[in-house]
Formats: C-alpha cells, sequence, structure tokens
C-alpha cells in the first residue's frame, strides 16, 4: 500500500522494501482497492491502474518511488494498493559470482573478496551458486583477471604454476561471460549489484 505521499517532488512511499527483495526500478501499479484489481472478462487483460510509480530509494521495509503516470482527477491517496504482476517476494534468485572484487575498498581486487561478494547476496536473501546452469537469474562477474606474459622455459616451477593459476582464471571468465551472453543472462558488476540490492 501506498504508506505516505510527497507533493512537492512527486514521490510516494510504500510499506515493502529491501527486506521484502523488492529492488530498485521496480515499477508498480496504483488502485484505489484490492477488489478492482481483476482481468476482464472477455479480454483477460488487467485494467491499468489510476497512477504508476518506479521505486528509487529503499530502506529496510518501505520504499520511496516516484510518480510516473497520474490520472486527472483522480489523485494518489495514502492507503491506495500498489500491483507489480511479476514481483514476487518470495522468490530466491539465483546468482553466480566470479572475478576480482574490492568489496573492502582498499583499491586492490582479489579472487577472495568474491566470497564478501557471495555473503552480501546471501544476506540479501539471494542464493549463490559455484556453476552456470538454466537456474541461474544473474551473473556477478568483477574485474577479469589478468594474465602475465607466458614465462619462458627457464623460469622456475613456481611462477609457471602461478602462470596456470591465472591463465584458469582468464579462461574461466572469459566462459562465463560468453555462456552468460549467449542464454541472455544478466551480467551484473559491483555497481549493478549494489543497485540491485538496495545498498545504494
Amino acid at each position: 500500500k501506498v504508506s505516505g505521499l510527497n507533493a512537492a517532488d512527486s514521490t510516494g512511499v510504500i510499506g515493502v522494501g529491501r527486506k521484502q527483495r523488492l529492488v530498485r526500478g521496480t515499477s508498480c501499479e496504483v488502485y484505489s482497492d484490492g477488489t478492482s484489481i481483476r482481468p476482464d472478462a472477455a479480454t483477460g487483460e488487467y485494467p491499468s491502474g489510476k497512477a504508476s510509480l518506479e521505486v528509487i530509494r529503499l530502506d529496510d521495509d518501505s520504499a520511496t518511488a516516484r510518480i510516473i503516470r497520474e490520472r486527472k482527477g483522480n489523485p494518489i491517496v495514502r492507503g491506495d494498493v500498489i500491483a507489480n504482476a511479476l514481483y514476487d517476494p518470495k522468490k530466491v534468485y539465483t546468482f553466480l559470482v566470479y572475478g576480482l572484487f574490492d568489496a573492502n575498498k582498499d583499491g586492490r581486487a582479489s579472487l577472495l573478496e568474491a566470497s564478501d561478494i557471495s555473503a552480501l547476496v546471501t544476506e540479501w536473501g539471494g542464493k549463490v551458486v559455484d556453476e552456470l546452469s538454466g537456474n541461474v537469474d544473474f551473473v556477478v562477474l568483477g574485474q577479469r583477471p589478468t594474465l602475465p606474459p607466458e614465462p619462458p622455459a627457464t623460469a622456475p616451477a613456481e611462477v609457471v604454476q602461478e602462470f596456470i593459476r591465472l591463465k584458469r582464471q582468464s579462461v574461466k571468465y572469459d566462459e562465463l561471460l560468453s555462456q552468460a551472453r549467449a542464454t541472455s543472462i544478466p551480467v551484473l558488476n559491483e555497481n549493478r549489484l549494489y543497485t540491485l540490492t538496495g545498498q545504494r
């Protein structure tokens, strides 16, 4: 429901937020009451609401949404009902996280900090997996692991092993990006993930 309005900046407050897995950019239709959200008997289509909102800011249990459409003579009022056919607070999104991340903002991205990003996803209510499959909703990619020049044949074994390790990481990164694009799975960077989960 609409729990508050601010006419000065054409925004409203709604009663769901980050804890209910609402995401920024979600659009909602506004109705005077829930009984008006019924499909047309002839066409099966739902009526458009008296207004439309788009979520622009998230708090734990509420969100601020800008009014993007409103019918003249029938303004949004406190207590109006909002609806979005795709939003489901019980839906658990599945993420695959890979790449170099700077989660602690020390200026050095590392593969180890992917675990911090995974923890953020889990805290938000998502599920993190290690393999790309048809069940993955989002792929979160950090920076691509940097591959140094191939060491000469005379290089110490440790240097060769490190090169092989980094090469595997780079190849896996490229494969994940290619597979995600080929299967139209959304690819997020660190900033987009923060936006999706309402952390920024």
